[in-house]
Protein backbone atom coordinates (compact mmCIF):
# COMPACT_ATOMS: atom_id res chain seq x y z
CA UNK A 1 0.00 0.00 0.00
CA UNK A 2 2.67 2.52 0.84
CA UNK A 3 5.51 0.70 -0.81
CA UNK A 4 8.24 3.80 0.11
CA UNK A 5 7.10 4.10 3.42
CA UNK A 6 9.86 1.26 4.61
CA UNK A 7 12.53 3.67 2.96
CA UNK A 8 11.41 6.74 4.87
CA UNK A 9 10.72 5.31 8.34
CA UNK A 10 10.24 8.12 11.20
CA UNK A 11 13.68 10.07 11.78
CA UNK A 12 14.24 10.49 15.29
CA UNK A 13 17.59 12.34 16.24
CA UNK A 14 18.44 12.29 19.40
CA UNK A 15 21.65 13.09 21.34
CA UNK A 16 24.03 10.68 22.93
CA UNK A 17 26.35 12.05 25.34
CA UNK A 18 28.16 15.34 25.15
CA UNK A 19 27.22 19.32 23.80
CA UNK A 20 26.65 20.20 20.49
CA UNK A 21 26.14 22.93 18.72
CA UNK A 22 22.73 24.29 17.52
CA UNK A 23 20.27 27.26 16.50
CA UNK A 24 16.97 27.45 18.23
CA UNK A 25 13.87 29.70 17.40
CA UNK A 26 12.28 32.21 19.55
CA UNK A 27 8.96 30.92 19.19
CA UNK A 28 6.07 29.40 17.21
CA UNK A 29 6.02 31.95 14.87
CA UNK A 30 9.53 31.39 14.09
CA UNK A 31 9.74 27.49 13.87
CA UNK A 32 7.13 27.81 11.11
CA UNK A 33 9.25 30.50 9.07
CA UNK A 34 12.17 27.98 9.88
CA UNK A 35 10.01 24.60 8.53
CA UNK A 36 8.65 27.25 5.53
CA UNK A 37 11.97 28.06 4.46
CA UNK A 38 13.27 24.44 4.35
CA UNK A 39 10.18 23.20 2.69
CA UNK A 40 10.74 26.35 -0.30
CA UNK A 41 14.14 24.87 -0.61
CA UNK A 42 12.72 21.27 -0.69
CA UNK A 43 9.85 21.80 -3.38
CA UNK A 44 12.11 23.57 -5.33
CA UNK A 45 14.55 20.04 -5.56
CA UNK A 46 17.21 22.34 -3.61
CA UNK A 47 17.84 19.14 -1.04
CA UNK A 48 21.63 20.28 -0.08
CA UNK A 49 20.78 23.75 0.72
CA UNK A 50 17.67 22.05 2.77
CA UNK A 51 20.05 19.56 4.81
CA UNK A 52 22.15 22.59 5.51
CA UNK A 53 19.67 24.15 7.45
CA UNK A 54 18.06 21.42 9.11
CA UNK A 55 21.49 20.58 10.03
CA UNK A 56 21.52 23.86 11.81
CA UNK A 57 18.59 23.31 14.04
CA UNK A 58 19.00 19.50 14.72
CA UNK A 59 19.83 18.92 18.00
CA UNK A 60 22.49 15.65 16.81
CA UNK A 61 25.64 16.75 15.78
CA UNK A 62 26.32 16.57 12.17
CA UNK A 63 27.69 13.14 11.50
CA UNK A 64 24.59 11.56 13.47
CA UNK A 65 22.23 13.75 11.43
CA UNK A 66 23.37 12.80 8.43
CA UNK A 67 23.02 8.84 8.69
CA UNK A 68 20.45 8.37 11.84
CA UNK A 69 17.94 10.75 10.13
CA UNK A 70 18.39 9.09 6.52
CA UNK A 71 19.49 12.30 4.81
CA UNK A 72 22.15 10.84 3.17
CA UNK A 73 19.59 8.25 2.12
CA UNK A 74 16.69 11.12 0.51
CA UNK A 75 19.58 12.52 -1.56
CA UNK A 76 20.07 8.90 -2.91
CA UNK A 77 16.27 8.14 -3.48
CA UNK A 78 15.85 11.28 -4.93
CA UNK A 79 15.68 9.63 -8.84
CA UNK A 80 13.56 6.95 -7.20
CA UNK A 81 11.18 8.97 -5.56
CA UNK A 82 10.97 11.41 -8.81
CA UNK A 83 10.23 8.41 -11.01
CA UNK A 84 7.58 7.29 -8.70
CA UNK A 85 5.63 10.28 -7.43
CA UNK A 86 6.57 12.57 -10.62
CA UNK A 87 7.56 16.03 -10.70
CA UNK A 88 7.93 18.06 -7.78
CA UNK A 89 4.67 20.41 -7.61
CA UNK A 90 5.78 22.79 -4.62
CA UNK A 91 5.00 22.21 -0.71
CA UNK A 92 2.14 23.19 1.12
CA UNK A 93 1.86 24.09 4.99
CA UNK A 94 -1.09 21.14 6.73
CA UNK A 95 -1.13 22.38 10.20
CA UNK A 96 0.45 23.05 13.20
CA UNK A 97 -0.27 21.35 16.91
CA UNK A 98 0.67 22.96 19.94
CA UNK A 99 1.24 20.24 23.27
CA UNK A 100 0.84 22.49 26.25
CA UNK A 101 3.39 24.95 26.39
CA UNK A 102 6.33 22.85 25.09
CA UNK A 103 5.66 20.78 22.33
CA UNK A 104 5.34 22.09 18.52
CA UNK A 105 4.74 19.55 15.56
CA UNK A 106 4.03 21.68 12.09
CA UNK A 107 3.73 19.49 9.50
CA UNK A 108 3.99 20.28 5.81
CA UNK A 109 3.54 18.12 2.41
CA UNK A 110 5.84 17.95 -0.50
CA UNK A 111 3.44 17.81 -3.42
CA UNK A 112 4.60 15.74 -6.35
CA UNK A 113 2.46 15.01 -9.35
CA UNK A 114 1.34 11.54 -8.64
CA UNK A 115 1.32 11.36 -4.47
CA UNK A 116 2.97 13.80 -1.72
CA UNK A 117 4.89 12.91 0.95
CA UNK A 118 4.11 14.28 4.58
CA UNK A 119 7.02 16.48 6.01
CA UNK A 120 6.98 16.56 9.97
CA UNK A 121 9.08 18.82 12.37
CA UNK A 122 8.65 18.66 16.27
CA UNK A 123 9.86 21.18 18.27
CA UNK A 124 10.57 21.14 22.30
CA UNK A 125 11.13 24.66 24.24
CA UNK A 126 13.82 24.41 26.09
CA UNK A 127 15.99 26.98 28.85
CA UNK A 128 17.73 28.16 25.30
CA UNK A 129 14.47 28.35 22.88
CA UNK A 130 12.53 26.21 20.86
CA UNK A 131 14.82 23.65 19.17
CA UNK A 132 14.12 21.10 16.24
CA UNK A 133 13.98 18.05 19.07
CA UNK A 134 12.91 15.25 15.89
CA UNK A 135 12.08 15.85 11.96
CA UNK A 136 10.66 13.08 9.83
CA UNK A 137 9.41 12.50 5.97
CA UNK A 138 7.43 9.54 4.73
CA UNK A 139 4.80 8.84 1.83
CA UNK A 140 1.90 7.99 4.86
CA UNK A 141 -0.53 10.60 3.88
CA UNK A 142 -3.44 8.70 4.98
CA UNK A 143 -1.63 9.22 8.92
CA UNK A 144 -2.98 13.26 7.97
CA UNK A 145 -6.38 12.54 8.69
CA UNK A 146 -7.95 11.70 11.95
Amino acid sequence: MHAVRSLFAAILLTVASGTYAFETVAGPREARAMTDEVMARVGANDLDAAVQLLKSYTIAPEAEAEVVAGIGQLKLQQSMIGQRFGSSLGTEFVREEKVGDSLLRITHLHRFAKHAMRWSFLFYRSDKGWLLDTFAFDDNIVALFP
